[in-house]
Parts: C-alpha cells; sequence; structure tokens
C-alpha cells in the first residue's frame, strides 16, 4: 500500500490594473510505501534453572508474517558473564553449522519468505564451574533487509537462567589429637551453606571404625543435646538457610 500526499499552496498576486487575483499551486506528489512489517523474533531457553557446569540449549526462532522478503539476516547472541557457547553446537533449521558462533555474529544464510516464512536456530551455552554470578541474561540481535532495501536492527526478547550455587561445605575435627585405649573422644562437625539456595530435609551418617564406641545420648545438635541420636544410623538435622551453619558433636570411647 502507498501513502500518497500532495501540499496545496494558496498565495494572491497583484495584477497591473491593481487588482488582486489568488493562485492555487500543487505540490508534487509524495509517495511511500506503507510495508506491513511484522517479523517476529523469539529466544528461549531449554531451562530457566541451572547449576555451575550444566549445559543449556537456546532456541531462536524467526517468523516472518511481513508481506516481503527478508534477506541479510545477521545473527549475534552475546551472553553475560559466566557462560560461554559450546563450540560446533550451532545449527539452523537441523543442519549443523560446526563453525558458526553465535556470540562472535553469523549469517543466517538464507532468506525468510514474505507471509509465514520461517528459521529455528539452536544452540548450546555451558556454565561456567566457578562462576559467582547469580544469573545468565541474553538477548540476540538480529539486523536484516526488508523487501531489498530496507535495512533494520533489532533485539529478541531477553532469555533470564537464574543459577543454582549448591555449595554445602562439610568440616569434621576432633578435640584430641592423640589418645589411648579408655579415652574418650568428641568429634565435631561443621555443616556450612556456601551455596545461594537453602537445604533442607538433611540427614547425618557417619559410619564409625571398630577402634571406637559411640556413647549413647552424646549428640548435640548446635550445643543441644539430641536424645537417641546414633549417627552410626544417622539422624536428621534442621533446614539449613544460605549462609547458615549447622555444628554437630557426639563422643566415642577408644577400644
Amino acid at each position: 500500500m502507498k501513502i500518497t500526499n500532495q501540499s496545496t499552496l494558496t498565495s494572491k498576486i497583484t495584477l497591473p490594473d491593481t487588482s488582486e487575483q489568488e493562485v492555487t499551486t500543487l505540490s508534487s506528489e509524495s509517495n511511500t510505501e506503507h510495508m506491513t512489517q511484522s517479523f517476529l523474533k523469539e529466544k528461549s531457553a531449554a531451562k530457566n534453572f541451572a547449576s555451575p557446569g550444566d549445559e543449556i540449549e537456546q532456541t531462536i526462532t524467526l517468523t516472518n508474517n511481513s508481506d516481503y522478503e527478508i534477506t541479510d539476516i545477521q545473527i549475534q547472541d552475546k551472553l553475560s558473564a559466566g557462560a560461554n557457547f559450546k563450540a560446533g553446537s550451532l545449527t539452523v533449521d537441523e543442519e549443523s553449522k560446526p563453525d558458526e558462533d553465535p556470540i562472535v555474529g553469523f549469517s543466517l544464510g538464507k532468506s525468510l519468505s514474505k507471509n509465514g516464512g520461517k528459521s529455528v536456530i539452536k544452540y548450546t551455552i555451558k556454565i561456567d564451574e566457578n562462576t559467582p554470578e547469580q544469573k545468565i541474561t541474553n538477548t540476540a540481535e538480529i539486523t536484516y533487509t526488508v523487501n531489498e532495501r530496507i535495512d533494520l536492527q533489532e533485539n529478541t526478547n531477553t532469555v533470564e537462567i537464574s543459577l543454582i550455587n549448591n555449595k554445602i561445605v562439610v568440616t569434621k575435627t576432633s578435640d584430641k589429637s592423640a589418645v589411648i585405649s579408655g579415652d574418650k573422644l568428641t568429634y565435631i562437625i561443621s555443616i556450612k551453606n556456601e551455596g545461594n539456595i537453602e537445604n533442607k530435609d538433611l540427614n547425618l551418617k557417619d559410619p564409625l571404625p571398630s577402634s571406637v564406641t559411640f556413647v549413647e545420648n552424646s549428640v548435640k545438635i548446635n550445643d543441644v543435646v539430641t536424645q537417641d541420636a546414633n549417627p552410626i544410623n544417622g539422624f536428621a538435622l534442621p533446614a539449613l538457610p544460605v549462609g547458615g551453619e549447622i555444628k554437630v558433636a557426639f563422643e566415642v570411647t577408644i577400644n
């Protein structure tokens, strides 16, 4: 559809007999093509939660619902800190593109026909093992040409992946460095949550060596005696919030 526009200029002139005359002057026509531009650019991830070391498939779906062919499609998808592209994993419409890297940017290598042309790009990212990041975000940038003469640049939606860092540190010590038969020895176990997610339904089990005998009713959890708890059989612990610590102590007798 074309948008046609023309301006009208009116003015007055004075004739030689001193009379005035109104004059109308039309401009040339301005014709602008009104293009129905509906190009969908959708980005998604296989999952919204991940742990360090995980691999996650990313998908970009391009759909041309406009009345014009879309050509010269370039895609760049820069990741935030904490993740990297898995080399060789990129596919375009299920065809492997082992040399392409979305972080650097690549050409789709095909045009999208009008009224429904579609292409699906997939690739895998890997979360860094020791990343301190709490989430990974990324938005793909798409540049393209409409009807062979209009160059555009637009972004997909932003994908966010929350990182679950379940880091529990368990340290075991004793109150004596040397013992003899008949001595009592206290084991102290520290359990710290250095991750970013709460842990619950904890159960501690400690299969003691044959050289020691557990002292009944000696288990303390955070300095509170826990009757009938036995480390050999295992016992429950309270929930461990982010940044929290649980201290467990119990006694044994040296055989």
